[in-house]
């Protein structure tokens, strides 16, 4: 009996919402990965690991990931998958992760198709420019942080660079461009 319980316990908890939906503006639409169902998402609406997400032009929703610590801001026209674990897929398209204070041991990934940032404490805008028919050498993914540190790597390449407060960087196809200052408005 206390095994029965003990699974069913484990299945509840793998299955209690990762994050909510805490702001929305404009059409946003939920793909659940239970069953591929597709809905607006809405404030307050619990999002599970797997799930999409997916903004159309000048859409923009904030989602609250965990606890209050950590906050994922997806810009218009992206999809972005939210996370069992600590990495972030983004296909194409812009979204902005923060994470305070950081926990230690716990750094999150953002994976672009020619790019990794690796982050801990740290203020990030990623942001992947493609076209479906584009050649992978030709893809440009620009990352930024605004806070903290963030570890850059092409997916490709053994080569990686370290970015502080205020620093970009550019990879395109595969090839990881020098750290450079983020204009500030």
């Amino acid at each position: 009996m206390g095994l029965v319980l003990a699974l069913a316990a484990t299945e509840a908890t793998a299955q209690q919402p990762l994050s909510k939906i805490f702001a929305v503006v404009g059409q946003v639409w939920l793909v659940r990965a239970s069953d591929s169902t597709s809905v607006p998402a809405q404030y307050g609406d619990r999002v599970l690991p797997g799930d999409r997400v997916t903004t159309s032009e000048e859409a923009v929703v904030w989602i609250q990931l965990r606890d209050s610590s950590m906050m994922l801001v997806v810009y218009e026209l992206t999809t972005v998958t939210i996370p069992a674990d600590p990495e972030i897929g983004l296909d194409a398209g812009k979204i902005r992760y923060s994470q305070r204070p950081a926990r230690k041991g716990e750094p999150r990934r953002i994976r672009a198709p020619n790019a990794i940032a690796s982050l801990e404490d740290a203020d990030a805008v990623v942001e992947v420019k493609r076209r479906p028919d584009e050649p992978r050498a030709q893809m440009v993914t620009e990352i930024c942080s605004n806070a903290g540190t963030i570890v850059v790597d092409a997916a490709a390449g053994a080569r990686h660079v370290r970015l502080g407060p205020a620093e970009c960087v550019k990879i395109t196809g595969n090839v990881l461009g020098a750290p450079y200052a983020a204009l500030r408005p």
